[in-house]
């Protein structure tokens, strides 16, 4: 399983991924991701810009799973930007078991604790499931998101979002609908939808 384009597993500072094409990966394109087990870890200035990522598992995945006590870890000043994120999914990576996975953002329903969160700015186009894989322990944790693009085949998952306490009702379906529920549930503004 061990396919993942570019990771970071652990702390970091000044983890930048930016203007490389990432394409056909079993597992992540691009990923910062701990689980903690009591230790305490700071992920901070990480940033993916002006990267094309295509026909991976997941385009850009991120998780923070805070356990073992641990109640300190933080990911901080995390900048996803200007990225083309395109078909996750329907690469070879989906020979895996976990066929209802595939996300262009992918953080997984964990504590995901953060601050200074920015995804801006990017086209997510087209996922064999959903475009979108966004939870936090808490709302103030969840990242601020504004004119990006999305693309994605009607009546699919356009994605989860929101906090481990709600995000099962936050599962929003793509359809004529999205352009409301990217401003009420993700409070998105200056979004472009496209439904093919």
């Amino acid at each position: 399983r061990f396919g993942n384009g570019v990771e970071i597993y652990g702390g970091c500072k000044n983890y930048k991924v930016d203007s490389c094409y990432i394409h056909d990966i079993y597992d992540a394109g691009v990923t910062h991701q701990i689980t903690t087990n009591g230790k305490e870890y700071n992920l901070s200035d990480i940033s993916y810009l002006n990267n094309l990522v295509e026909r991976c598992v997941y385009s850009i995945e991120y998780f923070l799973d805070m356990n073992g006590g641990d109640v300190r870890s933080v990911m901080q000043n995390v900048e996803i930007s200007k990225n083309i994120l395109r078909l996750c999914g329907y690469g070879w990576g989906q020979q895996r078991h976990n066929v209802d996975t595939p996300a262009h953002i992918k953080g997984w329903d964990y504590v995901n604790n953060a601050k200074d969160f920015y995804i801006y700015d990017n086209v997510l186009d087209r996922s064999a499931y959903r475009l979108l894989h966004i939870v936090a322990n808490d709302e103030k944790s969840l990242p601020k998101m504004s004119s990006n693009t999305y693309i994605q085949h009607k009546g699919k998952t356009f994605g989860t979002y929101g906090t481990t306490k709600n995000c099962t009702k936050k599962t929003i379906t793509y359809d004529e609908n999205v352009s409301n529920l990217l401003k009420t549930t993700l409070n998105s503004k200056d979004d472009t939808v496209y439904i093919i």
